[in-house]
């Protein structure tokens, strides 16, 4: 019976916590969030290979016609992910090996 009350607890916590954290979330993070999406796909095709460099900023921006803040979010976080590593001033980005 307190497993039973305490697992209800943890849900109950888990599910306000999520709450919470969808309402922190930056304005763009819905652009940043599907930039992130369409690049892990081109990873899961195979379209994208370990060692592919992206196209620079630039061109992304242009491509993906976004903002170069909601680019940057959405590198961030495929960096994070280990998805992708960034080379700073060095041309672009190396999808990571």
């Amino acid at each position: 019976m307190m497993r039973q009350v305490s697992e209800r607890t943890a849900r109950k916590s888990k599910v306000k916590l999520q709450a919470i954290a969808g309402a922190l979330q930056p304005v763009n993070a819905g652009v940043a969030q599907s930039v992130v999406e369409q690049i892990l796909d081109l990873v899961r095709t195979g379209m994208l290979r370990s060692g592919d460099r992206l196209p620079s900023e630039r061109e992304l921006i242009e491509i993906l016609n976004i903002s170069r803040p909601s680019l940057r979010e959405a590198i961030r976080a495929l960096s994070t992910l280990g998805v992708v590593e960034t080379h700073h001033g060095g041309g672009g980005l190396c999808h990571r090996p």
